[in-house]
């Protein structure tokens, strides 16, 4: 996703929803922008940063920055009264975006959990959804609405759905590692449903004699957190060769781990 998107996600399991957490976050570090979390009233800080942990972002060293924002608030929304006031969680959002910018970051995105917003008439919350839109296409600001089927009936959910331009769905893809020589290639996509099948072809390839001394990441079209800190683990001497975004994430994980590698960034095939 990228600046001005406004997408919808609907997840069946927290784990599911973590994940995609973990992922959004991490392109927005990745290019430069603040993340706010609005994990929801049900999620502390500490589990918040647990979650996000344990799927590879380092999120404690951004929160202390200043770039990760994690908040159980839902603004606009009165959980005493159930009333919502559309204009002030615009405004609310508009004035953090604001704030970013003059703080020196490139934009702001967020990532909320809309479960306060199960009493609203469907027609308010679908107009407000839809009015979104056009607002963060003007002003570049990013946005994930995050809608849990075991709270929404699944009418709702497909007209929530469609208020949206985007959708989150499951990584479809699949992963494979195939070696010629010193080169290993990694292709398809590293992450939270393909960790065991990245890990045991690291495992396999760098257990023979000899192991690869290039690790070419530039045919993955998706690289999570956790996976990209399994290869900066890896032995050295070894080549990494990786696009400019790949190089980014490295760098967010452990900046530290990439003096031991040799790094070679090019341009995305």
């Amino acid at each position: 996703m990228g600046p001005g998107d406004h997408a919808c996600l609907s997840f069946r399991g927290h784990d599911d929803r973590w994940a995609v957490r973990a992922a959004f976050t991490l392109a927005g570090f990745a290019r430069g922008e603040r993340v706010v979390i609005f994990t929801g009233r049900g999620t502390s800080a500490p589990e918040a940063l647990d979650r996000l942990t344990a799927h590879g972002v380092p999120a404690e060293r951004f929160v202390h920055s200043g770039q990760l924002t994690l908040s159980r608030g839902s603004p606009g929304y009165d959980p005493v009264t159930g009333a919502f006031d559309p204009a002030a969680r615009t405004a609310v959002l508009a004035a953090g975006s604001a704030e970013s910018r003059r703080r020196g970051f490139t934009g702001m995105r967020v990532a909320a959990d809309m479960a306060w917003a199960a009493g609203l008439a469907p027609g308010e919350l679908a107009s407000y959804e839809a009015d979104l839109t056009p607002r963060f296409a003007r002003t570049g600001f990013t946005a994930i609405c995050e809608y849990d089927r075991a709270v929404f009936p699944a009418p709702l959910l497909d007209r929530m759905t469609a208020a949206h331009p985007l959708a989150v769905l499951p990584s479809v893809d699949a992963f494979h590692a195939d070696r010629a020589g010193p080169r290993l290639r990694l292709v398809g996509t590293a992450d939270l449903a393909t960790r065991t099948d990245v890990t045991l072809a690291l495992r396999a390839a760098f257990a023979t004699d000899p192991p690869p001394t290039h690790l070419d990441l530039t045919p993955l079209s998706f690289l999570d957190a956790h996976c990209a800190a399994a290869l900066l683990r890896l032995p050295p001497p070894l080549t990494l060769h990786c696009t400019p975004a790949q190089h980014r994430i490295l760098h967010i994980c452990d900046p530290a781990a990439l003096d031991h590698l040799t790094i070679e960034v090019t341009a995305p095939r």
